[in-house]
């Protein structure tokens, strides 16, 4: 893929912020992972490792989907400030699994996730 700005020249998009949620960042998890809500709003995460997310710079009311694969045996930590529906955090099964989740930022100050379709158990 090219560079988010070439790609705003190259598209006709003139708001280079806009032309960032075109693209498919592709990170990989193990450890500390942050999801830079600047850079994209689609994120594959390829889990590696266990792995502890955070978030950064989410714009307000704008949903960010994340691709949860898990190959092995790993367990993914979401930040405090994430409500889930019933207050029941989703777990990814092991080996093999994947999981897509919306989180969206709102004023209050709290992440709201949602599990969207994938293999997860509370």
């Amino acid at each position: 893929f090219p560079s988010h700005d070439t790609f705003a020249i190259n598209s006709g998009v003139t708001d280079t912020k806009r032309a960032y949620y075109q693209f498919n960042e592709v990170l990989s998890g193990n450890g500390s992972l942050t999801i830079d809500g600047r850079n994209s709003t689609f994120f594959t995460v390829e889990l590696t490792g266990n792995t502890n997310l955070s978030f950064s710079v989410f714009e307000t009311g704008v949903a960010v989907s994340i691709l949860v694969n898990n190959y092995g045996n790993y367990y993914i930590n979401w930040p405090s400030n994430v409500r889930w529906p019933n207050g029941r955090v989703p777990t990814l099964i092991p080996s093999g699994s994947s999981a897509v989740y919306s989180i969206l930022y709102m004023p209050d100050l709290y992440y709201y996730g949602v599990v969207k379709f994938g293999t997860y158990d509370y």
